[in-house]
């Protein structure tokens, strides 16, 4: 009963967060943030990255291999979310870019 318990939950959490995504506007995005500070800070990104794993869940696709430009997707069934952070160099701001694309499109 358990074990039927935690399947049902955890296919509801997939089903819920993959319609979540695309129950977004394509009108608001995308939205570009840029730092105040100069050089990499993870204050800059880990905001909007907690705030997606907590509405949408663990990424669907995660690129951290390169400080200078990381990137988060979560795929629902309609749209991709991309969340990129991007450090040009270590002497100008970075850029937090947060992306929703129609997944015919991507």
């Amino acid at each position: 009963m358990k074990k039927l318990a935690l399947l049902l939950m955890c296919c509801i959490t997939f089903f819920v967060s993959a319609q979540s995504v695309d129950n977004l506007s394509l009108d608001e995005y995308p939205k570009i943030i840029k730092s105040e500070k100069i050089g990499w800070n993870s204050s800059d990104f880990e905001p909007y990255l907690k705030k997606y794993n907590i509405l949408y869940g663990k990424p669907t696709y995660e690129n951290t291999s390169n400080g200078g430009e990381m990137e988060w997707v979560w795929v629902g069934k309609k749209n991709v979310l991309s969340l990129k952070y991007i450090m040009k160099n270590s002497l100008a701001p970075a850029t937090t870019q947060i992306d929703l694309i129609e997944k015919s499109k991507y």
